[in-house]
């Protein structure tokens, strides 16, 4: 995978130092249109991109073959760091080409991943993206250092200072986001502390941590913006198991079509997700006609109760038998990891038998997922 638009803000047509501020017009016009509305799905994401860089035609072309025609919601960043505000049209547009661009490449990686048949391929093709998110973050950091703006910008600082900082945090937050993602696959997890000490030989005093990031608008069955701050990894963790298991009975029993999903998936829970399918369409029906015989996006209105379900029926088991053991250790583990969850994310007090049975459960699940 490439960062090609990250790499053109260091090493070519996007470089602050020959950005034409003056033309303010045409920035101002290109804000506007891409507006303050966050895309919900790749495609509405890639189109506010190819907004703002309609003057660079070298990548827009590189980005109209980058869309990787995904049906999933945009998965947000993993992490948070704090990040120098803009202050001006011009600082204002590095920082939505930046933003966007950098939560492009961490959902082209995740819907990439799922196409990747084993571990080496996982492990080869993530070490590649790794490799060039910290080299670029290297190069940013050696030219930060040449240009003498060590200091964090501030709102006297000119667009070159700016950039560059903005540009290094928004790398090193995409680094870690790929490799939370892929680390039970990785041979090597390196930490914030080792990264600035060893990668960009930056001293600790120069660090700015990386907080768990939470959703603040979420769909009505997931987190809470309430969610008690100490089960923030619990939950981050029960939400990737989620994903990991919705994957995983798409790729078990080969859900290609809608006639797929439905040889596999109970009437029942059909009928649940078509109820959901029908509030979200009341909703947004131009968004949702589309996916509706979506494998991909179905699946997405199951639960952990569902999708024990799923794997346990007489005609699924013998498929997921090797992975999980028994049904009767799978049912418990699901039990316990629901029972974490529903507490959660209903902000309802934690019991301490509750919480140990979750935090179990979802080792548990760890284990077993990572051998999928």
């Amino acid at each position: 995978m490439e960062i090609r638009i990250l790499h053109s803000i260091l090493h070519t047509s996007l470089m602050p130092w020959t950005f034409d501020s003056g033309n303010t017009k045409s920035i101002t016009e290109k804000l506007k249109k891409v507006g303050s509305k966050e895309p919900a799905f790749e495609s509405e994401l890639i189109q506010q991109l190819k907004v703002l860089l309609a003057d660079y035609p070298e990548l827009l072309q590189w980005l109209d073959k980058q869309n990787t025609q995904s049906p999933n919601p945009l998965r947000a960043h993993l992490f948070t760091t704090q990040l120098p505000a803009y202050t001006n049209n011009s600082s204002k547009f590095y920082w939505q080409v930046i933003n966007k661009e950098a939560l492009r490449v961490l959902n082209a990686y995740c819907s990439r991943s799922k196409k990747w048949s084993n571990k080496v391929d996982v492990i080869y093709h993530t070490n590649l993206l790794l490799k060039s998110i910290k080299a670029l973050t290297q190069q940013t950091v050696k030219e930060i250092e040449a240009r003498g703006l060590e200091e964090l910008p501030n709102e006297q600082s000119d667009l070159v200072h700016y950039v560059l900082h903005l540009l290094k945090q928004e790398l090193i937050v995409l680094y870690f986001d790929i490799q939370e993602l892929s680390k039970h696959s990785l041979d090597t997890i390196i930490s914030l502390e080792d990264f600035y000490l060893t990668e960009l030989n930056l001293p600790l005093n120069r660090m700015q941590p990386l907080h768990i990031a939470l959703q603040t608008e979420v769909p009505a069955d997931k987190t809470p913006v309430h969610l008690l701050e100490q089960f923030k990894l619990e939950n981050q963790e029960i939400e990737r198991i989620e994903v990991a298991l919705r994957e995983l009975v798409l790729k078990t029993y080969a859900i290609l079509t809608l006639r797929d999903f439905r040889r596999v998936v109970p009437s029942n829970i059909q009928n649940k997700v078509n109820e959901a399918l029908g509030r979200e369409e009341k909703k947004n029906p131009a968004l949702i006609n589309p996916k509706r015989e979506s494998p991909e996006y179905l699946i997405q209105f199951t639960d952990l109760q569902e999708l024990q379900v799923v794997f346990t029926m007489k005609s699924n088991w013998d498929s997921v038998q090797h992975l999980f053991g028994t049904k009767e250790t799978l049912t418990s583990e699901f039990n316990n990891l629901s029972g974490l969850r529903n507490a959660i994310r209903h902000s309802r007090n934690v019991d301490e038998i509750t919480l140990l049975k979750g935090q179990a459960a979802i080792k548990w699940f760890n284990m077993q997922l990572r051998f999928c």
